[in-house]
């Protein structure tokens, strides 16, 4: 499980109330949570979603499966 996934999921979030908060499509939470997507570290996509989680921008790899930073 993707720490994306784990943060949405311990605010009660779907991913669609994500996408709507970080302006991305619920889509591409889902394949980024699957790691069918892994954005890059200094991504604007990236920086949405931890701009939603509160986690400053420039923490935002932490989003990231340990493996993939």
């Amino acid at each position: 499980m993707r720490n994306l996934q784990k943060q949405r999921q311990a605010r009660g979030w779907t991913r669609q109330e994500l996408g709507a908060r970080a302006s991305v499509g619920p889509g591409l939470v889902g394949k980024i949570e699957n790691s069918r997507e892994t954005p890059r570290r200094d991504s604007l996509t990236l920086q949405r979603l931890a701009r939603a989680f509160g986690i400053p921008e420039n923490h935002a790899g932490e989003l990231l499966d340990e493996d993939e930073q």
